[in-house]
């Protein structure tokens, strides 16, 4: 992929995103995995972690959205390049990759 005409998202702007991000996501992760481990369930909230074997650690994780890249160390953790292109000290996710 051509490299992106933009300028990538400071490390700390999207840390502080990332960071809001799973907060928000715990609200409805972190019951989830209470009552799992308790052996109840709640019929229309763990719908999506059971029937479509979402992981709730998937709803955790933020990323910028597909043409957005961002500074990130080369030992970022969650980024791998499997689906993400590292330019000098920047990711993106790659469309060629999904």
């Amino acid at each position: 992929m051509a490299t992106l005409d933009q300028t990538p998202l400071p490390h700390a702007t999207w840390q502080a995103s990332a960071r809001a991000h799973f907060n928000k996501a715990q609200q409805w992760t972190m019951p989830y995995r209470s009552r799992r481990a308790a052996g109840k369930m709640h019929p229309s909230h763990d719908f999506v972690f059971i029937y479509f074997r979402f992981a709730p650690a998937l709803l955790e994780s933020w990323h910028p959205g597909l043409g957005v890249s961002f500074e990130a160390p080369k030992d970022i953790h969650g980024y791998n390049e499997k689906y993400y292109t590292r330019e000098g000290h920047t990711l993106y996710l790659d469309p060629s990759k999904i």
